[in-house]
Parts: C-alpha cells; sequence; structure tokens
C-alpha cells in the first residue's frame, strides 16, 4: 500500500499546482459517479472530505493510474505519462518481499550496461563522449522486434540472430531490451556463465519464470558441448512449451559457421550428437549481414552528426562494414599485420587454438611453449631473453579504444584468480584466423604445448581435434594420459576403430561403459554395423539400450530389419522399435513406420509416419508424401505435399511429374530450387533431359551445384560438344558464373566441368580457389583427381591440407589413393598410425 499511497500523493499535488487547495478538495468531492473501473465504483475510492483523502484501496497499478487519470483531468492538469506513473509505483516499494531463492536474473529497468551483457565497445575518437554510438536500425531489427512483441503478448519465443563476429548482433538484442523496459510487466533478464556457460544455463533453466529474458550471448557455448550441449537444449525447448512458465524470450547469436554445425543434419545411420539442438533452432534464426546496405549507410552518414565515431565510419569503413569499423577492427588488423615476429606467433598461436575448436582462456605457459613452434631458427635467435613480455605488451595494447589482439583476462571481484595469467584472443581475430589459417598446419609445438598445459577437462576435446586431423599419435597420447575419464576411454576407443583395431576399440567401448557412459556401446554397435557384422552389433544396440542409451532399441530395430532372415526376425524388429517408444526416443515412431514399409506394411507404416508427424518428427512429413506416392495414392499424396508445401516443395513437384503432369512439377521444382533446395534442380534438370529439352536442362544442371548434376551436365555437354576444346567453351559460361558469384559452390562446379573435360591444371586451380574460399571438399576432390591423373604424392599434399581444416575423412580418402597407386605399406601405415604433425605419414 504504500506505493499506492506515494501515487495518490503525486496525483494531489499535481492537482494543487492547478488550482487552490480549496479548489481541488471541490473538484475532488465532485467525481462523475458512473465511471466504474473493474466493477468499482469510483464514489467508492473518494472520501468524504477530499481534502484529507487518503490512499485508495487498490490492488494493482492499473487501478491507481486510472484514478489518476480522472483525478488529473477534474483538476485540469494534463493527461499523466503511463511511463511515469508505472516507475513512481516501482519505486515506492520499502516493503517488497524477498527475492524468491528459485527466481533467477535481474530487472531489466536494473540493467544500464551494455559491457556486462558483453556488447562491443565502439571504437574512441578524440573528444567524443564514451558508450554507444547511436543505433541505426537495420532490416534485421524489424525481425527481432516482433520476437520481442510476441514474447510481450504472451507467447514464449526464442530469437537467435547469426552473423560474423563484430556485425552488431549482440548490440541489436541490446537494443530490443527497450522496448521491455518501456513495458507495464515487470520483465528479468538472465545471463547465465557461472561456473561455466553450459552449466550455468543447464543447472538453472528449471528455475526460470515468467516474463525472463534468457541471454544466451555466443549461443555455441552453450549448445555445442557434447551431451552437455543437447541437454541444455532439451532445457530450453521445456522452458518454451511450458505455458504455466512463460512467457519467455529467448535471445542468442551464433556466427554462422556454427549455426551450420548445429543445425545441418548427419548423413543417415550417422550419430546425431545435435538433434534437440537441431529441434531447438529450427527457423529461429534471423541473419545479419556482414555489411550495411546502402541505404543503411545513408542513414549512418544522417545520424552522425552528433556521433564522430559514426562520421568516420561513414566515411572510412569498407564495403558497407560499419560495426565492425566500429569495433575496431581497422586497428585490429594493422597491429597484427604489422606485428613484429614474436608478437604474430603469439596471435597465430590463438588463432588456432580458437580454429581447433577450443574456447578455454590461453595460459601463460602454453603461449611461451607453443610459440617458438611459429618462428623460424633466424627469428628465434634474434628474439632475445625477455621475448614473450615484449609480444604480450605489443599484442596487449587497445586498438581505438577497444582491446589489442591478444589480452589478459581479469577475474572479476569476488571469484578465484586463475593460478596463472590466462589471454584472450579478440573476437574479428578469430573469425579472421579460421578464414586465413584454413588448411595450414598445426606445428607439433602447438600439439604439445596442448598436451602438457591446456585445462585437464580439454584434454579429450584436444585429442579429438588432433584425431580429426589425422595426428594420431598425439591424439592417443592425450587419450592414454587421462583413461580415467569416460569421454578419453571413448575416443580411444574411436581412434583404434577407424584404424581398423576393432576389437581393441571394443574393450575401450565397454570399459567407459563401466565408468558410466551407455553410448560407448552404441558406438561399438555402430563399427561393427560399418564393417558388415550386423548380429554382433544388434547385440551392442541393445546392451546400449538396455543401460539407458533409448536410441539403442531404434538401432537395433532398423538394422535387423534390414538384415532379416525370417519373419520372426522382422517381428523382433518391431518389438525392439516398440520398446525404443516406450523409452521415449523421438525417432522411433519413424523407424517403426520404415521398419513396417520395409515388410511391406505399408498402411500401418503410413499410420507410424502420420503419428510421427503429430509428435513433432518433422522428417516424418516428407516420408509420407513419399509412402502414399509409392502406394499409388497419387492425389492424396498431392493433397499431402501441398498442404506441408513449405517443407514438401520438391516432393509435391514429384508427385506432379508421376502424375504427368510436367510444366506444373517443373514449377514447383523451380520454387523449390528458389527456396534453396538444390536437389530441385537437379530433378528438374532430368525431366528438361527426358522431355528432350537439352539446353534447359543443362541450365537447370548448372544451378543444382550437386555431384551428380555436374555428371549429367558433362554427358549433355560431351554430346552437344564432341570436341574437348569446344566442350571447354561452352563450359565457360558456368566459368562466368563462379566468377561473378565467388562462392565456393560455384568454384567447385567449374572445376568439376573442366576435370570433366580432362583439362586437370585447370580444374586444380578452380578447386585451389574454392578451398581458399572456404571448401575443404574442394581439397579433396582436387586430391582425388591427382590420384586418378597418377599424381601421388601432390594428391597426399591435398588431404593433408584438408585435414588441417578439419575434414576427418581425409585420412581414409589418402589411404584409399595410396592403395590405388599400388604403395599398400604406407596405406597401411598411414590407416593404423596417421600423419607426423608435419605431414609425415608415421612408421
Amino acid at each position: 500500500m504504500r506505493a499506492l499511497e506515494h501515487c495518490a500523493k503525486a496525483a494531489r499535488k499535481q492537482a494543487k499546482q492547478v488550482y487552490s487547495r480549496r479548489e481541488t478538495a471541490k473538484a475532488l468531492a465532485a467525481p462523475p459517479y458512473e465511471v466504474d473501473v473493474d466493477g468499482q465504483r469510483i464514489s467508492s475510492w473518494i472520501p468524504e472530505d477530499p481534502a484529507r483523502a487518503q490512499t485508495p484501496r487498490l490492488a494493482d497499478s492499473d487501478k491507481v493510474l486510472a484514478l489518476v487519470r480522472l483525478w488529473s483531468a477534474w483538476a485540469g492538469a494534463p493527461e499523466p505519462n503511463p511511463r511515469y506513473w508505472n516507475n513512481l509505483i516501482e519505486n515506492a516499494q520499502p516493503q517488497r518481499l524477498p527475492r524468491s531463492s528459485s527466481e533467477v536474473g535481474w530487472p531489466i529497468g536494473a540493467l544500464t550496461d551494455p559491457y556486462a551483457l558483453e556488447v562491443h565497445p565502439a571504437i574512441e575518437v578524440a573528444g567524443q563522449a564514451t558508450g554507444l554510438p547511436a543505433y541505426v536500425r537495420r532490416d534485421h531489427d524489424a525481425r527481432l522486434d516482433e520476437a520481442v512483441r510476441r514474447a510481450e503478448g504472451g507467447q514464449s519465443t526464442l530469437a537467435v540472430l547469426v552473423g560474423g563476429s563484430s556485425t552488431g548482433k549482440t548490440r541489436a538484442c541490446w537494443e530490443a531490451l527497450h522496448k521491455l523496459r518501456d513495458s507495464r510487466k515487470r520483465w528479468r533478464l538472465w545471463h547465465p556463465i557461472d561456473p561455466g556457460r553450459p552449466e550455468a544455463a543447464a543447472e538453472t533453466l528449471s528455475q526460470i519464470g515468467p516474463r525472463t529474458v534468457v541471454w544466451l550471448n555466443e549461443t555455441q557455448f552453450y549448445l555445442s558441448p557434447e551431451g552437455l550441449g543437447e541437454r541444455v537444449a532439451a532445457g530450453l525447448r521445456e522452458l518454451l512449451r511450458d505455458p504455466s512458465r512463460g512467457p519467455v524470450l529467448v535471445l542468442g547469436t551464433l556466427w554462422p559457421e556454427y549455426w551450420a554445425a548445429l543445425t545441418t543434419a548427419p548423413p543417415a545411420g550417422s550419430p546425431d550428437p545435435h538433434a534437440q539442438v537441431r529441434a531447438l533452432l529450427t527457423g529461429v534464426g534471423i541473419h545479419v549481414p556482414e555489411s550495411f546496405s546502402d541505404r543503411e549507410v545513408d542513414a549512418v552518414r544522417r545520424s552522425a552528426s552528433g556521433d564522430a565515431r559514426l562520421a568516420l565510419a561513414g566515411q572510412q569503413a569498407a564495403d558497407g562494414r560499419i560495426t565492425q569499423f566500429l569495433a575496431g577492427v581497422p586497428a585490429l588488423l594493422e597491429r597484427y599485420h604489422n606485428a613484429p615476429p614474436v608478437a604474430k606467433a603469439l596471435i597465430h598461436v590463438a588463432m588456432d587454438v580458437r580454429r581447433l575448436g577450443l574456447s578455454f582462456a590461453l595460459p601463460y605457459e602454453l603461449l611461451h611453449d607453443a610459440a617458438p613452434g611459429y618462428l623460424t631458427d633466424q627469428q628465434w635467435d634474434e628474439a632475445g631473453d625477455d621475448w614473450l613480455e615484449r609480444a604480450l605488451a605489443y599484442v596487449a595494447a587497445p586498438c581505438r579504444g577497444v582491446r589489442g589482439p591478444v589480452t589478459r583476462v581479469r577475474p572479476r571481484p569476488g571469484r578465484p584468480a586463475p593460478a596463472t595469467p590466462c589471454y584472450r584472443l579478440a573476437d574479428y581475430l578469430e573469425q579472421h584466423g579460421r578464414e586465413s589459417r584454413r588448411g595450414l598446419v598445426i606445428p607439433g609445438a602447438l600439439w604439445e604445448a596442448l598436451a602438457h598445459r591446456a585445462p585437464a577437462e580439454a584434454r579429450p576435446q584436444i585429442a579429438k581435434a588432433a584425431q580429426e586431423r589425422g595426428v594420431l599419435g598425439h591424439a592417443q597420447a592425450l587419450y592414454e594420459a587421462d583413461l580415467d575419464d569416460p569421454e578419453s576411454l571413448v575416443g580411444m576407443a574411436d581412434l583404434l576403430a577407424e584404424s581398423e583395431r576393432l576389437e581393441e576399440a571394443i574393450s575401450y567401448y565397454e570399459r567407459a561403459a563401466e565408468a558410466g557412459h551407455p553410448h560407448a556401446l552404441w558406438r561399438a554397435g555402430y563399427f561393427l554395423e560399418e564393417t558388415g557384422q550386423a548380429q554382433r552389433a544388434i547385440l551392442f544396440y541393445v546392451r546400449a539400450a538396455e543401460a539407458g542409451e533409448s536410441f539403442g532399441w531404434t538401432s537395433a530395430g532398423l538394422l535387423l530389419a534390414d538384415n532379416a532372415q525370417s519373419d520372426e526376425d522382422r517381428e523382433q524388429a518391431l518389438t525392439y522399435c516398440r520398446r525404443a517408444v516406450e523409452a521415449g526416443d523421438e525417432t522411433s515412431l519413424t523407424a517403426m513406420g520404415t521398419v513396417l514399409q520395409s515388410i511391406g506394411r505399408s498402411q500401418e507404416a503410413l499410420d507410424r509416419y502420420r503419428a510421427a508427424v503429430e509428435a513433432g518428427d518433422d522428417d516424418a512429413v516428407a516420408l509420407v508424401g513419399e509412402l502414399l506416392r509409392e502406394m499409388g495414392l497419387l492425389e492424396e499424396a498431392l493433397d499431402w505435399c501441398r498442404s506441408h508445401a513449405d517443407s514438401l516443395l520438391l516432393e509435391t513437384g514429384t508427385v506432379l511429374q508421376q502424375m504427368g503432369r510436367t510444366q506444373e512439377a517443373l514449377d514447383w521444382y523451380r520454387a523449390a530450387a528458389e527456396n534453396g533446395t538444390a536437389l530441385a534442380s537437379q530433378y528438374g534438370g532430368d525431366l528438361l533431359c527426358a522431355e528432350g529439352r537439352r539446353d534447359e536442362a543443362l541450365d537447370s544442371y548448372r544451378r543444382a551445384c550437386t555431384p551428380y548434376a555436374w555428371g549429367q551436365a558433362g554427358l549433355l555437354l560431351k554430346d552437344k560438344f564432341p570436341e574437348a576444346e569446344t566442350r571447354t567453351r561452352e563450359a565457360l559460361t558456368w566459368y562466368r558464373d563462379a566468377e561473378d558469384t565467388g562462392t565456393a559452390a560455384a568454384l567447385e562446379r567449374t572445376a568439376r566441368l573442366l576435370a570433366q573435360a580432362e583439362l586437370t591444371d585447370e580444374a586444380l586451380g578452380w578447386y585451389e580457389r574454392a578451398a581458399d574460399a572456404g571448401s575443404f571438399f574442394a581439397l579433396i576432390d582436387g586430391g582425388d583427381l591427382l590420384g586418378k591423373a597418377g599424381r601421388t604424392d601432390e594428391a597426399l599434399r591435398w588431404f593433408w591440407r584438408s585435414a588441417n581444416s578439419g575434414y576427418s575423412d581425409a585420412r581414409s580418402r589418402a589411404v584409399h589413393v595410396l592403395w590405388e597407386a599400388g604403395r599398400a605399406g604406407e596405406a597401411d601405415r598411414l590407416a593404423l598410425h596417421g600423419w607426423d604433425a608435419d605431414g609425415q605419414i608415421r612408421r
């Protein structure tokens, strides 16, 4: 009641500013009695002696505001500002109830420091006040506003801004909070970071209450960690769908490469480490462009009159990269490119650690041990005794008011300081390093330093990074140093299995399972299945399921159905799938449909697929359409596909093609292609080719960007232009497309066409450009091309570069090329032992 009394007194004071005390009392004594608020007569709130008016007995701010409006109107005062009165109520509550121990977060109105929420500080300009520059709205802000409106309107909402480093993602989220600060409903914000981001989120999600913003800046830290990321994603999905805890607003930010890694489905039959994450992120991404549009740059210049930083950005930012400029990127890059050799070595160490996917702060000793491996003998001789201190001073110096390339991490007050100084790499240089150092060799000195100086909890992740790059000696040493950890046991087992030492691997999988890691048994089943040992694989899948890995039932059912020798086997496969349903495996209904379809029970399969769709399995939507088509129910299939057109554009075209409605099918294929489905252009090309429309087919294949389409295009070109030279001239039209777009896919497409025309060196040049544009697949395809041309050693160098880009299959492709070249001994050594850090096959 203290808040209401405060408001009543303020209203009377405002009225007295217009009338005398006597006139005010007279006005308050003559209210319009017909006015009701929530069924209560205003007259019941007004005392007989208005000069001694006390606090009306009201329960909420809406009634206070209604009363204030009436008093103000009677007194002739202006219409009251709702925000003013709501703030008055909020600030006049000295006897608040203590906050529940289960409630997390802080009132949004109390958050005034954007840097505490990891908004990048801007460059400093002489004479310009500090703080954030004026905000220039962009196209993605409208979508973010809509997400905020949905949350404010009562619908729990997730929005993730996807863009490169320093593109303004976190600032956009900060600006969006203003709408909730203005809301009459009190919102809170929770930014989980302690003791670690994923741990904090996993532990506190169950405590999130209504009207809470969950702030997940750098969302990959919350969703990427194996196991824990899935737990966080599942908790967020449950929070978003629980009406009793809503509304909530979850705001996140991701770089495009993290978005791709977390949302791309694995190949069929492969492990799916991000199923919950992918389901969470589906349909919530908001693209933040790298550059401002011309219209947005003009808006920056118009807003620059009061802000010298915006004026400078509008004048000097290249290619519309306004936010990167404001974050000090030019100065960072200048400091990096002009760094002395030792300082640049430190930056390269930090870049490579991040390039390996490792996120921990960099200990002083790690920098000390690793940096010499990035220097030539002469550079090291000239470094001097105090080389590290001088280099650290250089890389830590601020750049136009923002942090330098590599800076020391300062622990916050009240938190324990690390045993040794630790350092971090500037965000933009992290992204720049991923691009500029892609495919470069990780020096052996860094692997050694990571093994001895990295935090113990990071060793399994480091070992996995070494394993993916085929540096098996370092990987094995790291795993063996920590075999008390189940993750290390599984990693060691995977390494042995991938090196074709399966029986040794199985013993490690079983040890990991005994240590509480049931997924290890599933992994054993997976590798047994890969080597054709179906019966043993089924036994391991069942053991995994009985140990709590519910997906094991599904895997056992699908594998048994594929290898069924009798009706009894088929019934057992269905039993496994039913067990998966009972255990709550989200894919089990779809799996049961697959088993039923494989044994000819199509109607039952259709029922299961429909049930899976109702349960939220988006993958089952297409299966319903495909099965209806296979059953000959084309009209029903067409109705189904049209009713799910957003996801079934391609399937709709397929049904229409099967019905003989060619032009309609082509229209749907075209729509699917425009929606981003490359396979649609391939289907369209096949249909046009069958119709004899070869030139149109060639254009369609050109747009498809799939290996099959490139092959078909090559055959058409061969028929149309028998001479290789003439075919190449036709391929130059594709070449020009690649030249214009500069995308890795377009560059690869041209390379494949040139390879099909047997112009190997020209093709390799285009593969090289595609690799520079970010495709390690281009290095693999180039290596395969060199292998077929008998240039085995060159092929091995391409595969080694691909491995250093993080493509884990590069080693197996190199093994295949060695076998084809008759170099069996080297192939065996590479399969068993991998490469040394310098790219030589280990002995």
